[in-house]
């Protein structure tokens, strides 16, 4: 199994020593096992992290030892990509003579490869999403074909829209004719009402000149007027039933106007 060192990060000066301490991966029936010589380092002197994505990171710094005068710190810094069947909330460790063992449990699941670096699983996962790319084309040039296939099955022809029932017609030409029918007849009724009423006014026109011409009779001063009235009593009398009639027409059109 390999992993990612990266010594250079930690913020360590110049003249440190870096070291690429040895591991040892070991794959269990219920766990993994992760065990990493540290010769002289103590159990203050380094850390252990893991991140929600699996990544576990040990990282530690050594002073230098107390007889060598000048001497460098020795520090590594190892990273870690645990498998995806890694139950990370339950690791444990411990750290005995120089040796640190990180107790990983497994969650219930078909056997896994051990871990990576952080490069390979970069790369794995670039293949995975190649893959998928491909399957995802190959899948779009099939569904066209597919959908055309859909849409030709749902088309129907429209069916030609129902003609109205030729009783309905015939129906508004009745009623039609009807209300012509209806406004011709009252159109006549009130005509012959009209002409029953001038013929009644000018019958009372008559009787009105008539007895008018009869009390001028009875006046001395008017005795040859009305001698020559009643000689032109015939003229005089549709003289004036003619002008009434023509006064009642021309105010009956002047009132429809």
């Amino acid at each position: 199994m390999a992993s990612n060192n990266n010594s250079k990060q930690g913020g360590g000066k110049a003249g440190d020593e870096e070291l690429d301490p040895k591991f040892e991966w070991i794959d269990n029936a219920n766990n993994f096992l992760l065990r990493l010589t540290l010769t002289g380092f103590k159990k203050e002197d380094f850390r252990v992290q893991v991140d929600g994505t699996g990544k576990l990171t040990v990282r530690g710094q050594r002073p230098p030892a107390a007889s060598s005068a000048g001497g460098k710190h020795t520090r590594f810094h190892k990273v870690f990509q645990l498998p995806s069947n890694a139950n990370i909330d339950d690791i444990t460790g411990r750290f005995e003579a120089n040796v640190l063992t990180i107790t990983v449990p497994k969650r219930p699941a078909t056997t896994t490869a051990p871990p990576t670096t952080v490069q390979e699983i970069k790369h794995e996962a670039d293949g995975e999403k190649k893959k998928k790319l491909q399957e995802e084309e190959a899948i779009a040039k099939h569904k066209p074909a597919t959908t055309e296939r859909k849409e030709q099955q749902v088309v129907k022809p429209a069916e030609p829209a129902a003609a109205p029932p030729p009783g309905h017609v015939v129906d508004r030409e009745s009623l039609a004719e009807k209300v012509k029918r209806r406004a011709e007849e009252e159109s006549a009724k009130a005509a012959e009402a009209a002409e029953e009423k001038t013929a009644t006014a000018l019958g009372r026109w008559r009787e009105r000149v008539a007895g008018e011409l009869e009390h001028l009779a009875d006046m001395r001063w008017a005795e040859g007027v009305v001698d020559t009235a009643r000689r032109n009593k015939d003229v005089i009398a549709t003289a004036v039933a003619a002008f009434s009639l023509g006064f009642f027409v021309s105010h009956k059109l002047f009132c429809r106007r």
